[in-house]
């Protein structure tokens, strides 16, 4: 259990998102579970779940190198609607899995002998791509309720960042762990994610079922493209993407040096310098997420984002 001293700004923002997580089955047990843990970790599971939805924002479109091969017409269609909602900024929830509505904190997480778990297949809490390889997969058709009308086993594998999201293939569920999305994700980094210097490892390779386990189980090894090494992903052994970890590591810096400093009207000016924003009235805040992003919410004037997430 956890035993933090928090303040009545903290204590009311752990609230809110002990209850905005998604529990499997709408547990009461496990809402326990999530009072009982101490803020920081709270907000791992927070972005571990949020960042598997996609803020609906204007982005502009981007398509890897021979993504367009081999596809048909209802494909394509369908793949030309998202892309057009995108860039409309349109809410992209109807087209992810249902699990994001109730599996953002589930039965495998308070196990006595807690395993990784993840959300394919309706066990865990954390999405495989996105945490390992930073994707989103989307379906070709939308959710209505529960149900797809036309569903096929298609799925839509997207790079999201906060401008853009590159459509990297077309795949199914066995895409997860075929090593197909692995390497088209790594020849999409490669400008950005190429290690310089590093010599690409010799000898025998690992099957694709070495991969698949190794992966599974929280270790991801770089891609090899074009005789250079490309980091993939960053990820803790549980699972869960360091992007997660980190965001929220900045949060509780920023929470530990600032709660308590804001209500001195000499600290709030200090602040207003640091974020170069009018903050209006401070004598009555909270902190609040918009999907990722950490936002301070006074009481007059607009709220300020003072930790955009990446996406």
């Amino acid at each position: 259990m956890s035993s933090e001293t928090l303040s009545p700004r903290m204590l009311a923002l752990k609230s809110w998102v002990v209850a905005t997580i998604p529990c499997e089955g709408n547990s009461l047990v496990l809402r326990q579970a999530l009072r009982e843990m101490r803020l920081h970790t709270l907000l791992i599971y927070y972005m571990a779940w949020v960042d598997r939805l996609i803020a609906p924002r204007k982005r502009r479109t981007k398509f890897a190198q021979n993504f367009w091969q081999g596809l048909s017409d209802h494909q394509l269609v369908n793949i030309r609607r998202i892309a057009q909602m995108s860039e409309k900024g349109d809410d992209l929830r109807p087209f992810l899995s249902r699990l994001v509505d109730t599996h953002g904190f589930t039965f495998s997480n308070v196990a006595p002998t807690p395993k990784k778990k993840w959300a394919d297949g309706g066990r865990g809490n954390k999405d495989f791509a996105l945490n390992t390889l930073d994707a989103h997969h989307l379906h070709l058709v939308a959710r209505m309720a529960d149900r797809r009308k036309g569903q096929s086993s298609d799925l839509l594998y997207v790079l999201v960042s906060r401008n853009e999201m590159n459509m990297v293939m077309l795949g199914d569920h066995k895409t997860f762990d075929d090593g197909r999305l692995k390497a088209a994700i790594a020849r999409e980094r490669f400008d950005d994610w190429k290690l310089s210097g590093i010599t690409p490892p010799r000898g025998p390779d690992w099957t694709d079922e070495e991969e698949r386990r190794l992966a599974r189980n929280g270790f991801v090894r770089a891609e090899v493209v074009d005789d250079a090494v490309v980091l993939l992903n960053p990820t803790a052994m549980d699972g869960s993407s360091l992007f997660h970890v980190r965001h929220a590591d900045k949060i509780m810096m920023f929470l530990h040096e600032w709660d308590a400093a804001l209500d001195d009207p000499s600290e709030r000016r200090r602040l207003e310098g640091r974020v170069a924003l009018p903050l209006g009235s401070l004598d009555h805040f909270r902190w609040a997420f918009w999907y990722g992003d950490f936002c301070l919410l006074p009481s007059g004037g607009k709220g300020v984002c003072l930790f955009p997430w990446k996406r």
